[in-house]
């Protein structure tokens, strides 16, 4: 009893619990009486006493060490595979965090066609999310702005154009109106000194036109229309 302490002894006088290994001395034992057939007990001894027969029941839980170790082995098993879960969590998000980092580098070099790597519902991902919707936005605005872009250039080449036809033919003119001599030749002069000044004007508001679409800039002529007819 003292070797192996998964062994546990009782011994009975009759039917009435003498001695119990479970309850050392100084604590207080319970009354137990057996009932039944002994047969039905695994491990008991007949012994002798001076005035009647006993029985002693020795038990051994060799058993409860196998569950004992199981147990233990259990919440050990249990605990690495919670801290392997924890890790590779860890290192999942890790790797998405270094892949934003990657992706958001190649938005930043100019390239909005790429998309962002939407992965999971957790704050990363919304992040994700949002950096899509920023991404496609910032994409849509420069689309419209380069179409605007070449929608003006468009519309000036097209004015250019334009005002060059009418130039073409008031210089017809003005070499008419030289060539007349049947007019006072000072007024004549005048007019046609007027004519040809402003038709280089027009001619240079052309030139810069084109020059300013070409380099993407807004056309702010230095002098309206309205005060070429005042001067005329």
């Amino acid at each position: 009893m003292k070797e192996q302490s998964v062994v546990s002894l009782q011994i009975y006088k009759g039917e009435v619990l003498q001695y119990d290994s479970d309850y050392p001395e100084g604590e207080s034992m319970p009354e137990f009486s057996i009932s039944g057939n002994y047969e039905d007990y695994e491990a008991y001894h007949l012994v002798k006493f001076a005035d009647q027969e006993g029985y002693v029941f020795l038990t051994g839980y060799y058993n409860q060490q196998l569950y004992n170790g199981i147990t233990v082995g259990s919440i050990l098993l249990s605990a690495l595979l919670l801290i392997g879960v924890v890790m590779l969590q860890v290192h999942k998000v890790i790797r998405y965090i270094c892949i934003l980092n990657r992706e958001i580098q190649i938005l930043e070099s100019g390239d909005l066609e790429y998309a962002i790597t939407v992965q999971g519902k957790d704050e990363l991902a919304s992040m994700a999310v949002g950096l899509n919707s920023m991404r496609q936005s910032l994409r849509e605005q420069m689309a419209e702005k380069e179409e605007a872009v070449r929608l003006n250039g468009k519309i000036i080449t097209e004015m250019s154009h334009e005002l060059r036809t009418p130039l073409t033919a008031l210089m017809v003119y003005i070499d008419i109106l030289r060539s007349n001599k049947q007019w006072d030749a000072g007024v004549v002069t005048e007019y046609v000194n007027k004519i040809e000044q402003k038709a280089k004007e027009i001619t240079a508001l052309a030139d810069h036109i084109i020059d300013y679409s070409l380099e993407d800039k807004s056309v702010v002529p230095e002098q309206s229309f309205e005060d070429w007819d005042a001067d005329f």
